[in-house]
């Protein structure tokens, strides 16, 4: 069995919830207002943009630490959109359907 107690504190020593959480943005906006830009890359792109977040938040110091952290941030970001996208979608898309009149979709497999 897995100790979640002990799992929650790893997450919390190790996620930069800014990296994370920006990590999330930029790649919703990669899949939805790039259209061009393969989807097989975001989660490729979204580690390396954490542990740059995560450089510039400790002052541009590069530590094993650090690069460890941010790159599981990024990690968590691509996790978190996959275990959260059918529901995030879903709501979205009801909200853009009755703002815009239209209806983005998922594509799988891109």
């Amino acid at each position: 069995m897995v100790n979640t107690e002990l799992l929650v504190k790893f997450l919390e020593a190790h996620i930069v919830v800014m990296a994370l959480l920006t990590s999330l943005m930029v790649g919703w906006v990669l899949k939805h207002a790039f259209p061009k830009f393969p989807n097989r890359y975001i989660p490729l792109v979204l580690p390396v943009l954490a542990v740059f977040m995560n450089v510039w938040i400790n002052e541009f110091k590069f530590t094993p630490d650090i690069f460890f952290n941010g790159l599981l941030s990024g990690c968590g970001a691509v996790g978190l959109h996959q275990a959260l996208a059918p529901y995030v979608n879903k709501i979205i898309d009801k909200y853009v359907r009755r703002i815009l009149g239209k209806e983005i979709t998922d594509e799988v497999g891109d």
